[in-house]
């Protein structure tokens, strides 16, 4: 298997200028380029290997956010290096198969469905959020990483600026960024 993920590894890897290391589950690991690396992911075990073969970037999100996977140094630099490879392209077809099913199974087709869904979703209150939200605003949204931004907040804060200079926001005005 690390065969396989060191070979999907490689072709992420010639395909962006961004400059990573991977970390395989045995200690094993694989660079790119020859300097220093922007990223460093590590990969903890069997189950993220299969998770990033068989689901790509969907599997690789879901294993880093069960803790499998370990990124280490600019994130963003991460994110830009898949995309640089495509890495976040189509989904595979396991990928589309079980959003379909995901889709049969949990959408908004009826009413009761969709407050369930509402309640999964923004039911564990503002304690939960506020974990991984930025302590500005907790915004629930996208954010402006414009050079020289080097936290979630001072992205939100470059994003809310931007949104209210756009539209023109004079002061007293308010709007709802949804």
């Amino acid at each position: 298997m690390n065969t396989q993920l060191k070979k999907k590894m490689a072709d992420i890897g010639a395909k962006t200028k961004v400059c990573f290391r991977v970390v395989f589950a045995d200690g094993s690991s694989w660079q790119n380029h020859e300097r220093t690396p922007e990223v460093t992911i590590t990969i903890r075990n069997a189950r993220a290997a299969w998770r990033v073969l068989l689901f790509g970037h969907v599997g690789f999100l879901e294993a880093y956010f069960n803790g499998d996977i370990d990124v280490e140094g600019n994130f963003p630099l991460m994110f830009r290096a898949g995309m640089d490879a495509g890495f976040d392209g189509h989904p595979t077809f396991l990928v589309r198969l079980r959003n379909w099913w995901h889709e049969l199974r949990f959408s908004n087709r009826s009413i009761a469905q969709a407050k369930a869904n509402a309640r999964f979703h923004y039911g564990p209150g503002q304690e939960f959020y506020r974990q991984w939200l930025d302590e500005v605003g907790m915004a629930y949204t996208c954010s402006w990483f414009m050079d020289g931004t080097k936290t979630l907040e001072e992205a939100q804060i470059s994003k809310m600026d931007h949104v209210c200079r756009k539209v023109l926001l004079k002061a007293g005005d308010t709007f709802a960024d949804i």
